[in-house]
């Protein structure tokens, strides 16, 4: 008898010890996100993440909170807080810990007890807010196609495009920060890169590369490297930026469909997004899943079985780790521990469509000073004799 309880406990150990990462899914609801359109997200400083959507403002710290417009107050001139509009473009929390709120028509940025709204274009020539970047006490404002604005110390400054020291582009795609030395680049579809240039006095931007092939190349996105410098993107290919190595491959979505195709016979043949790791490997949005690329190979594929849906539009990694993903029919996020085996908690599929935010989520670990589940079995095998 206690041979075959011997056998049996191995077996039950050998099955639940990988499951230490794997995905959770959130079904867009009332008391979950509120919308698969993600548009941008970000870390808050008390470790929530806040999430910019096209149908309001979510909030993810262990449960969803989410801000809409409230249509009653629209109009009333005593009503100054309510947010401009449910479609989001933009988020970002600025050095003094305000949160910046990009939307189609203003800006407003809020504290802990107020709320300023912007929308003079006296300060703002194009209220479009497509994007926001902190750079140290500065936040850089991409507004529609009138370039560039940035905010420092209750000033604000307007790059206009083509003038004398503004990048050559009526639009601004993308915009990061390179760490290791500073700099601020930013990108357009419709031109090229440029860095900005300090030197002195003078503050103006520069272009990244005076390679014509790039500069049509359409590398509309810029994204920060885990090591210094950054890295741009299109829908089909990759490159990187430091002052050390300039512009560099990094991958195609060629060099993707060689692997990703043999492994699960998925096509890849749009890029959507890209993030990097803390150990360096790629973390790549495509219409065939997310694939991470590490030393000139992929290194692991999240497919329709771990994510339900391969078109996948959003990544983002927060301070905890987590990747974060938003597909056609989810938002969520892979958690990966590295010292054991990936294994994903999977939902079947004829649970999917018809389960609460609750019912898609991993287990979470429990706190007891057991790992789970094995709290729960040793229990369990106690109870035998």
């Amino acid at each position: 008898m206690f041979r075959d309880l011997n056998i049996l406990i191995f077996a039950i150990l050998l099955l639940i010890t990988p499951v230490m990462a794997g995905t959770t899914l959130f079904v867009p609801s009332e008391g979950s996100v509120s919308s698969t359109g993600v548009k941008d997200i970000t870390n808050a400083p008390g470790g929530s993440l806040v999430f910019a959507t096209d149908t309001g403002l979510s909030e993810y710290n262990g449960e969803w909170t989410i801000t809409h417009v409230n249509r009653t107050d629209i109009g009333h001139k005593d009503v100054i807080d309510v947010p401009l509009n449910d479609y989001i473009l933009a988020v970002e929390y600025d050095s003094r810990g305000n949160l910046w709120l990009g939307y189609t028509n203003g800006l407003q940025i809020h504290n802990s007890s107020s709320t300023i709204t912007i929308r003079d274009q006296q300060l703002l020539k194009n209220l479009d807010v497509r994007g926001l970047q902190k750079r140290g006490d500065e936040m850089w404002v991409a507004t529609g196609n009138a370039g560039l604005h940035c905010y420092l110390d209750g000033e604000w400054t307007w790059y206009k495009p083509f003038s004398e020291g503004a990048p050559e582009c009526y639009q601004v795609a993308g915009m990061a920060v390179d760490y290791s030395t500073g700099a601020l680049i930013v990108s357009s579809e419709e031109g090229g890169a440029w860095i900005l240039a300090e030197n002195g006095g003078y503050k103006g931007f520069v272009r990244l590369v005076e390679d014509d092939e790039f500069i049509s190349s359409g590398m509309g996105q810029v994204r920060s490297s885990s090591f210094g410098g950054v890295f741009l993107f299109n829908t089909t290919a990759v490159v990187g930026y430091n002052n050390a190595s300039g512009l560099y491959p990094i991958l195609s979505v060629e060099d993707l469909n060689d692997q990703s195709a043999a492994q699960e016979g998925i096509l890849v043949s749009r890029i959507y997004d890209i993030v990097q790791a803390n150990d360096g490997q790629y973390v790549i949005a495509t219409d065939g899943g997310i694939l991470c690329w590490k030393d000139g190979q992929v290194t692991m594929h999240l497919g329709q079985w771990d994510i339900k849906n391969n078109i996948v539009h959003k990544l983002f990694i927060d301070n905890s780790g987590r990747w974060w993903f938003a597909n056609q029919h989810y938002v969520g996020y892979y958690l990966n521990d590295y010292s054991s085996p990936v294994m994903v908690l999977e939902i079947p599929d004829s649970q999917v469509n018809n389960t609460s935010a609750s019912d898609v989520s991993v287990v979470p670990p429990s706190t007891s000073g057991m790992p789970w589940p094995f709290e729960d079995i040793w229990n369990w095998l106690n109870s035998l004799f």
